[in-house]
Order: C-alpha cells, then sequence, then structure tokens
C-alpha cells in the first residue's frame, strides 16, 4: 500500500489502525466494492511489485541500521573507510546515501535542503536533539528525504532523492523502512 500511495506511516509489520485506512482508502481508489477483490487486487500489486524491484532488507552494520531497498532496481557503491553507502539508479532518478559526518556537516545538509522548495520551504521538518527530518518536493519534481540521528559524537544521515511521482511513493517505502537496530524478522533480508 506504500508502494501505490495510500500508507505513509512507518513499515513495521503491523495491521494497524493507519494500515486498516490506508487499505480502505486503497479500496476506494481502485473502486473495488468488496473487501476480497481489494485484498486480491493487492496481493496482486505487491507480486508485480516484488517481481520488479526486489524489495530486501538491507543491514548496514557499519551504521547499526536496515532499510527496504528496490535491489532489482538500484546498483549499489559503497566506501567503508569514508562512512558512506550509496545507492542509485542506472538513469539517475533514485538515490539513496547514507554516511556519517559531524553535527555542523548534518546541520548543514537539512537547512540547505531548503533551497529549491515549492514556496521555499520543505513540507515536513523535525528537530529533536538526537534526531533530525527534512523532506518534500521541489518546483523542479524531485523528492528529498533526510533524516540524521545522533549516535555518540557522530551523526548518521540517511539522503533520498528522487525524480518522478512514481519514485516519490519508493521514496516513501524506504524512508518509513528506516530502522535503528537489527533487521526485522518480517522482511526478506539480504
Amino acid at each position: 500500500m506504500a508502494l501505490e500511495g495510500d500508507y505513509l506511516g512507518l513499515l513495521d509489520g503491523r495491521w494497524g489502525q493507519r494500515s486498516q485506512q490506508a487499505f480502505l482508502a486503497f479500496r476506494d481508489r481502485q473502486n473495488l466494492t468488496s473487501l476480497a477483490s481489494a485484498y486480491t487486487r493487492l496481493i496482486d500489486l505487491n507480486q508485480m511489485a516484488s517481481a520488479r524491484y526486489d524489495f530486501r532488507d538491507r543491514r548496514i552494520e557499519a551504521f547499526g541500521v536496515s532499510l527496504l531497498v528496490p535491489t532489482r532496481l538500484l546498483g549499489s557503491q559503497t566506501d567503508p573507510e569514508a562512512g558512506e553507502w550509496i545507492w542509485k539508479s542506472s538513469d539517475g532518478s533514485l538515490l539513496i546515501t547514507l554516511q556519517e559526518s559531524d553535527m555542523q556537516t548534518a546541520q548543514y545538509l537539512h537547512e540547505s535542503a531548503g533551497h529549491g522548495w515549492i514556496d521555499g520551504t520543505p513540507s515536513y521538518q523535525l528537530r529533536q536533539p538526537a534526531r533530525w527530518v527534512t523532506s518534500g518536493s521541489s518546483d523542479r519534481g524531485e523528492g528529498l528525504y533526510l533524516r540524521s540521528d545522533q549516535r555518540g559524537e557522530v551523526w548518521s544521515t540517511l539522503a533520498i532523492r528522487t525524480i518522478g511521482a512514481e519514485r516519490l511513493n519508493r521514496m516513501r517505502v524506504i524512508s518509513s523502512s528506516y530502522w535503528i537496530g537489527p533487521p526485522r524478522a518480517w522482511v526478506r533480508t539480504e
């Protein structure tokens, strides 16, 4: 449902109230009258998305995090000595980076992310002592999600950039799957 744009919450494997609301929104958007036909359509879409993108939970031990990555869509490059992981699509429409930095660099990334936004500001910002999140869409049709988490003196920053509406839902799936801790048992790992 996240790939279809109906579910925008954390991907935690639970069938909670937000999941149920997203399912009903999916059913209504698909113009399906019964729950059974909506379940069948959703299963079909999941199987097609799984075959097309092959989302896998990637564990990055150096950062102590996991996230879902569409492995068929993205190639990866890593530079562990520089404290950076990069995944990008061959057409340049989806880019995921995970990097370590100091607080000043993380702060700069979030502050500079606001340039080029529609109306001049990101659509979402969160500032907590040990977590910063900035996300939104630009006037050039790009989506951006930044999340920085403090780990001692080091800040880990996940950045996801997209171009095009279809990629925006993938960005939501990846960003909402970001998990500090061990891999989750409910998803396929790599």
